[in-house]
Order: structure tokens, then sequence, then C-alpha cells
């Protein structure tokens, strides 16, 4: 007796049940309170808080209130981006002013430069003027002599549009904001409510035990 495995006696591998069993352990010691899909599409399938409706219905607005959380952190974060490419791109055009100013003290046939660093932001951020790129649209209407004041003036023109987009889409988004915190404050006061009732039944149930 004392020779025989403790994995396998009798001609029975009880090794194999007792991997068989840790498999099942682990699987139960691993189970979430969030309910998981099953390979059926079950929603409910292994899930242990489907006894309980309270916890399961504030699990389910829990993972509701998480969601649109992160929806509102992003339209946050597309705001401040707006807003700020705005803010630069207006600065730029406001230096267009200047160079139109100097253009506007001679005659019709007076040139000048683009600033190198407007150039440079229109280049970077895809700023077009009438549907060309700043480099191509420079080469066309002056090169490296500089443009006239009516060129100086389409790519101010250019500027300001960009600007406009983004305010446009800075307003859009706070307007969005606005509604996905009214909508996380009604899942939050769902939450509470359900936490409410779920407490008036415990009382309930507790006084009729004594």
């Amino acid at each position: 007796m004392g020779n025989y495995s403790t994995e396998k006696q009798d001609g029975y591998d009880y090794g194999a049940v007792n991997k068989t069993a840790r498999r099942e352990t682990s699987g139960v010691a691993n189970y979430h309170t969030t309910p998981r899909v099953s390979d059926d599409n079950d929603y409910f399938g292994h899930n242990n808080d489907q006894d309980n409706i309270f916890a399961f219905g504030y699990s389910v607005l829990e993972d509701l209130e998480l969601v649109l959380q992160k929806i509102a952190n992003d339209l946050y974060g597309a705001i401040k981006s707006s807003t700020e490419r705005a803010r630069n791109t207006q600065n730029m055009s406001n230096r267009m002013d200047e160079v139109i100013a100097e253009a506007a003290k001679g005659d019709d046939k007076t040139k000048e430069k683009v600033p190198d660093d407007v150039v440079k932001y229109m280049r970077d951020n895809g700023i077009l003027v009438d549907g060309m790129t700043i480099d191509d649209y420079i080469s066309k209407h002056g090169g490296s002599e500089g443009l006239d004041k009516g060129s100086l003036q389409a790519i101010k023109a250019a500027l300001d549009n960009s600007a406009n987009r983004d305010t446009d889409l800075m307003t859009q988004g706070q307007l969005s904001i606005q509604k996905m915190t009214q909508e996380i404050n009604a899942v939050i006061t769902q939450m509470t409510g359900l936490l409410s009732k779920w407490g008036d039944l415990l009382s309930m149930i507790a006084q009729k035990m004594y």
C-alpha cells in the first residue's frame, strides 16, 4: 500500500480529479460581480448578483455612470483642444492684419511676405487657402517676392474661417457636456433611489425577524 502514489490508486487517476477540482475552485474564486456574457450570449449566465435585484440594478447603473463619465471626459478634451486651436489661429490672423496694413501703405502692386511662423502654423494644421496648401498658394500668387494685398487677405480669411469652425465645435461640445451632465445626474438619482429602497426593504425584513 505504501508504494502507491497519491495521484493514482486502484487504477483511478486521482491526480486528474484533483487538477479538475483546482480548476473549478479557481473559476469560482475569480467570479466577478459584473454580469458576464456566456458562450450562448446569455447575459445573466454565471452571474451571482442576479439573485439580488438591487445589487444587480445598482451594478448596471454604476457601469452606465462610468460610461457617461468617460464620454464626458472625452468631450471635455475635445473642447479644450478646439479652444486652444481657435486661440492660436486667431493670433495668426492678427499677424496677417499687421502684414496687410503694411501692404496697404503702398499701391496695388505692393507685396509683402507672409511671416514664417504663420506659414508653418498653417502647414502644420492643414489650413487651406482656396483649396490649396499655404505653400502652393504662395508659390502660385507671388512666391519669394511676396503677395499682394488681395492674396494676403485671402490667407487671413482662411485663418478666420478655421478659427470660427473651432469656436463652433467648442460651443457644440459645451452643449453636449451639459446634456451629458444631466444624464449623469439622472443616473446618480436612480442609484440613490435604489439604495434607499434596498435599505427600506432590509429594515422591513429585520423588523419581521424580531
